[in-house]
Order: structure tokens, then C-alpha cells, then sequence
């Protein structure tokens, strides 16, 4: 049975196509150009109909497909996408879906302008209710070509109200708004000027509405947006106000498809500035996925032969490097609270972020070093580091920066010159008066190179 809320006419179907017609991809061509003269029988349908036999012999098979394709109706299609009726506009759009994985129709697709302002007003279903997938489909097909995919972005405002849409949702316009998200996740990590015009368009709000919806492929291609556009100014606020957020890229942490956890790190890592984000966090159940990141598990399908031919040790992809990074990113805003230190140093985290400071990723390397630094703190966490033989530079560093109590910093307007003056003198600038017999020896021995 259909779903309760697909459009009306939803499992309405075109005649059945005759098998004598469906083996003639010639004449359905002939017919699709309006020549009759030239088919071998007698072909008496319409070019909507000989769009539809020819769909249906494309997604057939692969030889049916380039036997389709070889035919030329490429042309013939997009003509009728454009200027067709509604029925002859979808068996147009359907046959060009079908095609579309071939570089030939998706270069003719992406050639003009037109075409691609056609199919972003097929978005909306405003000419055919079950055009929408179709449409957004081929879309995202051309969205994946780096050097096609600008030409997509005319259509951004038809790809947000896409996703804006809150009507109960069918299976065909669900699988819809993930193309379209897709298709915006895409155009934002191809360029910071993008990016802006689809923060200017609506896209955060349409994201998030994506972000809420049931379906774990809409969620995915909802994070991988957000947490492109959460590099814009402002952008990582808006999203942290929208109730219920956290809960949810928490809960993508947690998902199979690797590049949905590493877009949950990144967008989390953009949102852990703010310390009422980190306690969701660490409510939610944030910590243990966390640490997990930074120590992957690459899976050993298709590993055999590169394994024989390395002994120095398995590659991580790039995506689980990225992954690290945004990980350790967003540890290391955690590890500034008291109480998140503790946890995670109960949660086996340590070696591995202890180990992770040898990497050769520089990123990672200053993250690692800053959640040392913040753990380095807690005195109970401290010999622990030591333990696991920590840099004893970086295990000093925080006894640089706390204030001896026996001499406190000037309080009041000489605060500022004060310790203007100090900077000075203990980079070796000679500036401020020597320093006294009496000041407290504590700081001195604490420094690198003091008694």
C-alpha cells in the first residue's frame, strides 16, 4: 500500500509497455524526434510515451542503458524536461536519471543554465508529484563532479525550501530533501563565498529541520551541512540555540557511516566554546564516542594487497585523520572543566592522547597538547601523565601559569603595567626595575632552567 501521506495519484502508472516496443530502442528514439517515417514498425504513441519505453529499457541493465544513450536521445530528452507536459516532463527526467552516471548526459545536463534552473523548479513537485527524488537525484549526481558542481548553486534557494519543508513526509520527497541536503553539504565545502549565500538563503533552519527528521540518511547528510556552514561567523551560536541539537549530533557520534561521526565532531567542536554545550555534552553521553574517534578501527576489506606491499605500518584514510582532529578538538574544550578532566581520564582516554602528541599532524598535535596541559591541572591526573611519560615541558606548563599565593598579581589600574613589565623582564628585555631578593623562589625553581 501506498504510505498515508503520498500525493494523490501516487501509484497511478503510465500504460504497460508493449515488449515489441520496448526491444526497438531505435524507433522509440525515432519517435521521441518525431520522425515516424524512419521506425522499422509502425509506432502510433506520443514523445511522453517513448520517454517512458525508453526509461524503462535504461534501467533494465547496463546494455540497455548505452544501447538508450548511443541512440542520441539526450537532447531530445532535456528538450522535453523543459518544454514537456507534466506526465512527458517526469519520464523525461526519469529516463535522463537513469543516464545520468554516464559523462556524456551529465556534461549535457550541466551544459546550461536552463536545464539546471528547470530541475531546481522540479524540486519543489509543483509540475509532478513524483518528480521531486528524480529531479534531486540528478542533482546531486552532478554535485559530485568538483568541476561541475558550481553550476548548481543558481538553485540553492530551491534545495533550502527543500529542506525547510515541514508536511508529513513520504518515502519519494524524504529521499528528496537527503539529495538536496547533500547537494548544499557539497556546495558549502566548495567555497567560503557559497557558504555565505546559503547562510544568507535559510540554510542553517533548514538543516536543523532535516536534522530532527526520523530517516538516519537525512540526519547524515543534515550534519555534513551544518558542520560546513558552522565555520561562518555567528552561524555555530545559532545552531547551539536551536533546542534539542546537542542530543542529536550526540547521537550521530555513534553511527556507522564514518564521514556522519566525523561531521558530528566537527560541529560539536564548533559548538564546545560555550561551557552550557559541553555540559549537554557530557549529559548526553558524548565522552566515550569522543575518545573512541581518536584511536579508529579501520576495517580490512580491500587492505590485503596494500598490507603486503607496506611494513612500516597501516595508513589511516584521510577521513578517520579528520576525524582525530575534530575529536580531539572538541576534548579539548572539554578537558577546561574541573569535573570533565576526571572522567576523562576514568574513561582510558589517556595513552592515547599521550601518544597522539608524536603525530605528525600539527592540528592534532596542538590539541593533544592543550587537553595535557588542561589535565596537567588536577594534581591527581598529573602522575598519571608522568606515568605514561608525558613532554615534562608540557607537564609544567600550568605551574607558568598559576599565581604563587604567597606574592598575589597588583590589583587596580597598575594591574595592566604590572604585568606588561613582568613579560618584559622575563623575556630578557631588561625592562622594569631588577627583581627583588624577596620574591618567592617557589616561581623560579617552577621554570625551565630555574634553580
Amino acid at each position: 500500500m501506498a504510505p498515508p501521506s503520498a500525493p494523490e495519484g501516487y501509484w497511478k502508472r503510465p500504460k504497460v509497455a508493449d515488449p515489441a516496443l520496448c526491444t526497438n530502442v531505435p524507433g522509440l528514439a525515432d519517435n521521441l524526434n518525431g520522425i515516424q517515417s524512419a521506425a522499422k514498425i509502425d509506432l502510433t504513441i506520443g514523445r511522453s510515451d517513448a520517454a517512458y519505453y525508453l526509461w524503462k529499457v535504461a534501467v533494465s541493465s547496463e546494455k540497455g542503458r548505452n544501447e538508450v544513450a548511443k541512440a542520441g536521445c539526450t537532447q531530445r530528452l532535456l528538450d522535453l524536461m523543459v518544454s514537456g507536459s507534466s506526465d512527458a516532463k517526469f519520464h523525461a527526467v526519469g529516463c535522463l536519471q537513469s543516464l545520468i552516471a554516464l559523462d556524456e548526459t551529465r556534461d549535457a545536463v550541466a551544459s546550461s543554465a536552463r536545464y539546471i534552473a528547470c530541475l531546481g523548479d522540479l524540486l519543489l513537485g509543483k509540475t509532478h508529484d513524483r518528480i521531486q527524488p528524480v529531479a534531486a537525484d540528478i542533482l546531486h549526481t552532478i554535485c559530485l563532479n568538483p568541476e561541475l558542481s558550481p553550476r548548481v548553486a543558481p538553485v540553492i534557494p530551491q534545495l533550502v525550501e527543500l529542506c525547510r519543508r515541514r508536511e508529513p513526509q513520504w518515502a519519494g520527497l524524504e529521499k528528496a530533501c537527503y539529495h538536496a541536503a547533500c547537494c548544499l553539504q557539497i556546495l558549502a565545502g566548495s567555497s567560503a563565498g557559497l557558504r555565505k549565500h546559503m547562510v544568507r538563503e535559510g540554510a542553517v533552519p533548514a538543516l536543523l529541520n532535516m536534522l530532527h527528521r526520523t530517516p538516519w540518511e537525512s540526519k547524515c547528510a543534515a550534519i555534513g551541512g551544518l558542520a560546513m556552514v558552522g565555520t561562518e561567523p555567528g552561524v555555530a551560536g545559532r545552531i547551539a540555540e536551536e533546542p534539542g541539537v546537542v542530543p542529536e549530533i550526540v547521537k550521530l557520534l555513534s553511527t556507522p557511516y564514518d564521514e556522519a561521526r566525523i561531521s558530528a565532531a566537527k560541529c560539536l567542536s564548533l559548538l564546545a566554546t560555550s561551557q552550557d554545550v559541553c555540559h549537554a555534552i557530557m549529559a548526553e553521553g558524548g565522552l566515550p564516542p569522543l575518545v573512541a574517534l581518536l584511536k579508529p578501527v579501520v576495517s580490512d576489506s580491500g587492505q590485503q594487497k596494500k598490507k603486503k606491499k607496506s611494513k612500516k605500518g597501516q595508513q589511516l584514510p584521510p577521513i578517520l585523520q579528520q576525524g582525530i582532529v575534530h575529536g580531539s578538538a572538541c576534548l579539548m574544550h572539554l578537558s577546561f572543566n574541573d569535573e570533565n578532566r576526571k572522567l576523562l581520564a576514568e574513561s582510558g582516554g589517556l595513552p592515547t592522547v599521550v601518544e597522539l602528541l608524536n603525530d605528525k599532524n600539527v592540528e592534532i598535535f596542538q590539541n593533544c597538547s592543550r587537553i595535557c596541559v588542561n589535565l596537567a591541572m588536577d594534581a591527581e591526573i598529573r602522575p598519571l601523565l608522568k606515568d605514561l611519560h608525558a613532554p615534562e615541558h608540557i607537564l609544567l606548563v600550568h605551574e607558568r601559569l598559576l599565581i604563587s599565593p604567597k606574592k598575589q598579581a597588583p590589583a587596580g589600574p597598575k594591574a595592566e603595567e604590572a604585568g606588561q613589565a613582568a613579560e618584559a623582564a622575563e623575556a630578557g628585555e631588561g625592562a622594569g626595575p631588577p627583581a627583588s631578593p624577596k620574591a618567592d623562589p617557589s616561581i623560579e625553581e617552577s621554570r625551565p632552567g630555574g634553580k
